[in-house]
Protein backbone atom coordinates (compact mmCIF):
# COMPACT_ATOMS: atom_id res chain seq x y z
CA UNK A 1 0.00 0.00 0.00
CA UNK A 2 2.68 2.70 0.62
CA UNK A 3 4.24 1.75 -3.26
CA UNK A 4 1.04 2.84 -4.25
CA UNK A 5 0.75 5.44 -2.25
CA UNK A 6 4.39 6.98 -3.30
CA UNK A 7 3.93 5.85 -6.70
CA UNK A 8 0.81 8.33 -6.65
CA UNK A 9 2.27 11.04 -5.06
CA UNK A 10 5.53 10.90 -7.46
CA UNK A 11 2.70 11.06 -10.63
CA UNK A 12 0.63 13.80 -8.97
CA UNK A 13 4.42 16.35 -8.24
CA UNK A 14 5.15 15.28 -11.78
CA UNK A 15 1.85 16.30 -13.68
CA UNK A 16 2.70 19.51 -10.92
CA UNK A 17 5.91 20.56 -12.18
CA UNK A 18 4.88 19.67 -15.83
CA UNK A 19 1.61 21.41 -15.48
CA UNK A 20 3.70 24.90 -13.96
CA UNK A 21 6.68 24.73 -16.24
CA UNK A 22 4.90 24.92 -19.36
CA UNK A 23 4.34 28.75 -19.51
CA UNK A 24 7.94 29.47 -19.02
CA UNK A 25 8.96 27.48 -22.04
CA UNK A 26 6.42 29.13 -23.81
CA UNK A 27 7.51 32.62 -23.07
CA UNK A 28 10.59 32.12 -24.33
CA UNK A 29 9.52 32.18 -27.98
CA UNK A 30 8.36 35.90 -27.47
CA UNK A 31 10.69 39.05 -27.83
CA UNK A 32 9.49 40.82 -24.08
CA UNK A 33 10.43 43.50 -21.58
CA UNK A 34 9.65 43.24 -17.97
CA UNK A 35 9.60 46.28 -15.61
CA UNK A 36 9.79 45.89 -11.94
CA UNK A 37 8.13 48.62 -9.93
CA UNK A 38 8.10 47.61 -6.28
CA UNK A 39 7.68 44.42 -4.00
CA UNK A 40 4.21 45.04 -3.94
CA UNK A 41 3.33 45.05 -7.25
CA UNK A 42 3.40 42.73 -10.35
CA UNK A 43 6.03 42.68 -12.64
CA UNK A 44 4.55 44.24 -15.93
CA UNK A 45 5.25 42.53 -18.64
CA UNK A 46 5.54 43.54 -22.57
CA UNK A 47 4.93 41.19 -25.41
CA UNK A 48 7.22 43.27 -28.15
CA UNK A 49 5.46 43.22 -31.43
CA UNK A 50 7.73 43.41 -34.56
CA UNK A 51 6.73 47.39 -35.61
CA UNK A 52 7.94 50.03 -33.58
CA UNK A 53 6.18 51.25 -30.87
CA UNK A 54 5.99 53.55 -27.78
CA UNK A 55 5.37 51.93 -24.31
CA UNK A 56 4.80 54.36 -21.38
CA UNK A 57 6.85 52.64 -18.01
CA UNK A 58 4.36 52.48 -15.40
CA UNK A 59 4.76 55.11 -12.38
CA UNK A 60 7.04 53.42 -9.90
CA UNK A 61 9.13 51.97 -12.91
CA UNK A 62 11.96 50.53 -11.00
CA UNK A 63 14.08 48.13 -13.04
CA UNK A 64 13.83 47.45 -17.18
CA UNK A 65 15.07 43.79 -18.28
CA UNK A 66 15.41 43.13 -21.95
CA UNK A 67 14.53 40.07 -22.86
CA UNK A 68 14.69 40.77 -26.82
CA UNK A 69 17.11 40.66 -29.40
CA UNK A 70 17.05 44.10 -30.20
CA UNK A 71 18.07 47.43 -28.19
CA UNK A 72 15.42 49.15 -25.90
CA UNK A 73 16.06 52.74 -26.09
CA UNK A 74 14.59 54.11 -22.45
CA UNK A 75 13.27 57.68 -22.73
CA UNK A 76 12.97 59.86 -19.83
CA UNK A 77 9.38 61.50 -21.02
CA UNK A 78 6.18 59.04 -21.55
CA UNK A 79 6.41 60.21 -25.50
CA UNK A 80 9.73 58.65 -26.38
CA UNK A 81 10.93 61.98 -27.03
CA UNK A 82 14.09 62.77 -24.99
CA UNK A 83 16.17 59.39 -25.47
CA UNK A 84 18.46 58.50 -22.25
CA UNK A 85 19.88 55.41 -22.68
CA UNK A 86 19.88 51.90 -24.60
CA UNK A 87 19.63 48.60 -23.45
CA UNK A 88 21.51 46.08 -25.05
CA UNK A 89 19.31 42.32 -25.88
CA UNK A 90 19.62 40.00 -22.96
CA UNK A 91 20.37 42.65 -20.29
CA UNK A 92 18.59 45.16 -17.42
CA UNK A 93 18.72 48.72 -16.53
CA UNK A 94 17.63 50.74 -13.74
CA UNK A 95 15.04 53.21 -14.74
CA UNK A 96 14.17 56.71 -13.08
CA UNK A 97 10.58 55.97 -11.56
CA UNK A 98 8.87 58.75 -12.68
CA UNK A 99 6.98 58.83 -15.73
CA UNK A 100 9.49 57.57 -19.00
CA UNK A 101 8.86 55.49 -21.78
CA UNK A 102 10.82 53.05 -23.87
CA UNK A 103 10.74 51.64 -27.72
CA UNK A 104 12.04 48.72 -29.06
Amino acid sequence: MKRIAATALGAAVLTALTAFGAPAAQAADHDIVVVFSTEFQNLRVYEIPETTKCYSLPLGAHVLSNLTTKNVAIYADPFCFTLSLSVAPNSGSHVTPIAGSFRV
